[in-house]
C-alpha cells in the first residue's frame, strides 16, 4: 500500500489507489494492477490463468495455464511453478514434485525412491517430496526440475572459479 503525505492533484492520487473495484473504459486504465490485468464490465479484473492477490495487494498472480515467456518471470508467483516452453504456447506449469490444480500442491511420499524417480535432486520431507538443500524448482527455468540455487551456465562457474584462484594467487603474492 501507498501512503501519500503532502498535496497532490487529485488525479495522481486516484491513480496510485487504483484497485479492482475502480471503473475502467480500456486496459490502460488498469495499468497500475501488477500482472495481467484486462478491462472488464468497466471493472479492471485479472486475466485468464490469474488470481487475485491477497486483500489490499491489487495484483494478478499467475496460476497453472498462465501464459508465459522463456524468461518465465510471469510464474515466479507459483509456488512450485516454472515456465513449460516445451507446450505448444509457453504456459506456467507445476514441477516435477508437484500435482496441478490451478495451483501446485506437493506430492506425498513415503519413501525418498518416490520423489527421486521424479527428480534426483529431491527426498522425501515429514511426508512430502522436497528439492535438496540449495536446490529449488526455478521459476524462470525450463525443465520443473530442482536445480541449484544460484547456479548458472558451466561458462559462469568456469569464470567463477578462475577469479576465485586469481585471487588466491594475489592474496599469496602480497603476503
Amino acid at each position: 500500500m501507498i501512503t501519500l503525505t503532502g498535496s497532490f492533484p487529485r488525479a495522481i492520487v486516484d491513480t496510485l489507489k487504483q484497485s479492482f473495484d475502480d471503473a475502467c473504459t480500456a486496459v490502460a486504465d488498469c495499468s497500475s494492477i501488477g500482472g495481467v490485468t484486462l478491462c472488464t464490465g468497466s471493472k479492471c479484473a485479472c486475466g485468464a490463468n490469474y488470481a487475485t492477490g491477497t486483500a489490499g495487494d491489487f495484483t494478478c498472480l499467475a496460476q497453472v495455464g498462465a501464459t508465459c515467456t522463456a524468461s518465465g518471470n510471469e510464474c515466479w508467483t507459483l509456488a512450485g511453478g516454472y515456465c513449460d516452453t516445451g507446450a505448444t504456447s509457453p504456459v506456467c506449469a507445476c514441477g516435477k514434485l508437484y500435482t496441478a490444480t490451478t495451483t501446485c500442491a506437493v506430492k506425498a511420499c513415503t519413501l525418498d525412491s518416490v520423489c527421486t524417480t521424479l527428480d534426483t535432486n529431491s527426498y522425501c520431507l515429514n511426508g512430502n517430496c522436497a528439492c535438496k538443500v540449495g536446490y529449488s524448482v526455478n521459476p524462470g527455468g525450463t525443465t520443473g526440475l530442482c536445480e541449484l540455487v544460484g547456479s548458472s551456465d558451466a561458462k559462469g562457474v568456469v569464470a567463477s572459479m578462475a577469479v576465485l584462484i586469481g585471487s588466491l594467487i594475489l592474496t599469496v603474492l602480497h603476503m
